[in-house]
């Protein structure tokens, strides 16, 4: 909703959303106004329905931004390419590295199957080879889009972008400003909340351990306790961590000139 919200000030903006049983399309009401078109939740028909929305409206659209390389993406890709309207493909996480999670996990309604993740894989690549732009949050997914075989444009833009105005250091207690502005448990380094992170992804760019918080290795319990004690012993490190976080969220990911 954020990247939404963000480019609905600039342009015009219409959303193709697929159905999700049991759960919502968008996260919240957005503001303004902004056409929002709720398809299948089929995954084929969902792709299906795009690729005749984008044929039936060639002329309608300067651009198109489908999130993913899954099939909605190889739709408007193949769409894209013959009606010669520019697709950017928003990519917000490694879908293939999310998919291996399952291996192992004692879950009935979401098992691990070796030909689903092959699929994706596929799916990667076709998009990798018929996509001419790429937007990625972070080097690491840029890594990633490389590694499925892309030749085309990666931008790193991180869409998640923090308005730094509202997300600042207050006097007031935390907890009585969220409930007070109905704000969520998060943007913790743009208010200079110390941050303890796994060190995976593109969390090793902006939790830098020493620098910006603490990180502890995927799996290691004891480390994640040690860094814990550590913040909690040690409160003008803390602080000093993060008085340097807020400055690297306001160059990098403050939402105008994320959105610019």
């Amino acid at each position: 909703m954020r990247l939404v919200e963000g480019l609905a000030e600039s342009f015009d903006r219409t959303v193709l959303a697929r159905r999700i049983q049991g759960g919502v399309e968008v996260s919240q009401v957005p503001r303004g106004a902004i056409r929002i078109i709720t398809g299948p939740s089929s995954r084929v028909r969902f792709a299906l329905a795009v690729a005749g929305h984008l044929a039936a409206r060639t002329r309608a659209y300067d651009r198109v931004i489908v999130q993913g390389y899954g099939l909605a993406a190889l739709a408007a890709n193949l769409i894209g390419r013959f009606a010669r309207v520019p697709v950017t493909k928003l990519v917000c996480n490694p879908v293939e590295s999310y998919y291996r999670c399952r291996r192992g996990a004692l879950d009935a309604r979401h098992p691990y199957r070796p030909l689903a993740l092959a699929g994706l894989g596929l799916l990667a690549r076709a998009n990798a080879r018929l996509g001419r732009n790429y937007v990625v949050l972070s080097r690491y997914l840029e890594q990633v889009v490389r590694g499925h075989g892309t030749r085309a444009a990666v931008h790193v833009v991180p869409v998640y972008a923090v308005d730094t105005d509202l997300f600042r250091p207050s006097r007031e207690p935390r907890h009585v400003l969220r409930a007070k502005l109905g704000l969520p448990h998060e943007e913790a380094l743009a208010c200079e909340v110390p941050v303890v992170a796994t060190a995976v992804g593109g969390l090793r760019e902006t939790i830098v351990d020493g620098v910006t918080g603490w990180t502890y290795p995927l799996g290691d319990a004891g480390a994640l306790a040690a860094a814990m004690a550590a913040l909690l012993d040690h409160p003008n490190e803390a602080l000093r961590r993060t008085r340097a976080g807020r400055p690297m969220v306001m160059e990098r990911f403050e939402r105008r000139a994320v959105f610019g």
